[in-house]
């Protein structure tokens, strides 16, 4: 029998299993994912960010925290319904985007799932599979937050969020 649609086990993979580039191109591209090649460190620090505001904005917190969590949902999970639901409520949330890419110093996919709100921006990185282990937070305007951000997704945390703030370019 032919399935039709997409099914969570076309695109689940098996675990343990490496990962590879095509496979994950084919997991994300029936949700609109473009699966991007860059280093993870790199996706979650650029564009760069400058140091948060002062200030920073609760309903900025619980738009980002929302998404976050569904992309954590799928990262555990990693099932397409949830996925499909992750890629709904970033569409439906006023400055949010979500990204897809491939690390290949990891060897892993992973989400970026961004939220915005006037300059302050939350951004935050979730390595696919999930892990159990601590999240961990930065702020944004540390020139050495590029190296920070690699030494911790070595450590395999559940995600890694930086905030901060637009950079204007003149």
């Amino acid at each position: 029998m032919r399935k039709v649609g997409v099914h969570s086990d076309d695109v689940r993979g098996c675990r343990g299993r490496e990962a590879s580039e095509e496979r994950e191109h084919a997991r994300f591209a029936p949700f609109a994912l473009e699966l991007t090649r860059r280093p993870a460190a790199e996706a979650l620090a650029m564009p760069m960010l400058g140091a948060p505001p002062a200030q920073a904005s609760a309903t900025l917190a619980t738009r980002y925290t929302a998404l976050l969590a569904i992309a954590q949902a799928y990262a555990s999970e990693e099932n397409v319904q949830i996925l499909r639901r992750l890629v709904a409520a970033a569409a439906a949330t006023p400055g949010a985007r979500v990204i897809a890419g491939f690390s290949l110093e990891l060897g892993r996919p992973y989400l970026v799932v961004e939220a915005r709100e006037g300059v302050e921006v939350l951004r935050g990185l979730v390595l696919v599979p999930g892990s159990d282990r601590d999240d961990r937070g930065f702020d944004a305007g540390a020139a050495d937050l590029p190296l920070r951000l690699g030494q911790a997704l070595f450590q395999r945390p559940r995600t890694l969020t930086v905030h901060g703030s637009q950079v204007v370019q003149p």
